[in-house]
């Protein structure tokens, strides 16, 4: 087992020679992660294990755990959101391939024949983000019980017509008629 992830690996060599690494790699290192952030402060630990399945599929399995300082979505502060994902890859080089793959992988399709281990890594955990993140409501420094409809100005309220009002003038003209 290695400490050290290599920058540019051929993943089925890897796979071949059943290679597998852990260690820890700093979030600002991972680019399209950090920019997602409230502070790409920290470092995310994982473990990858390149093999070959039952079927001589080569797959790569791996963990990631990280504490991230995320926005929260209702008062707009920092927030520690701590993630830890599981996953198992089946190395494709098609999407045929990838349809043919058991449910319990997801497809891992190359476009190139080098792979960056560490964007393996920061694509599980993006995918773990959650859409919008929220403090505990009891953490939060708003509250929405506080926020009222009464606080708008009747002024500065967006006042709707009534999209079938022009419908109703028509009808009232035939009648006219």
């Amino acid at each position: 087992m290695s400490s050290e992830l290599p920058e540019r690996v051929d993943p089925f060599g890897l796979c071949d020679a059943a290679q597998s690494f852990e260690g820890r790699l700093k979030l600002a290192d991972l680019p399209r992660l950090a920019s997602t952030l409230a502070a790409p402060d920290g470092d995310v630990g994982y473990r990858i294990d390149c093999d070959r399945d039952e079927q001589r599929r080569p797959r790569i399995r791996g963990t990631a755990d990280a504490q991230l300082v995320v926005t929260c979505q209702r008062c707009m502060g920092p927030m520690q959101l701590p993630v830890s994902v599981a996953f198992q890859l089946g190395i494709v080089t098609s999407e045929e391939q990838a349809a043919q793959l058991p449910d319990a992988y997801d497809p891992l399709l190359l476009e190139e024949p080098r792979l960056r281990l560490a964007s393996v890594i920061e694509d599980e955990l993006i995918l773990a983000l959650p859409v919008a993140p929220l403090h505990p409501a009891e953490d939060c420094r708003e509250d929405p019980a506080d926020w009222s409809m009464s606080e708008i100005e009747p002024e500065t309220a967006l006042q709707r017509e009534n999209p079938f009002a022009v419908l109703a003038d028509l009808k009232g003209s035939k009648k006219d008629d």
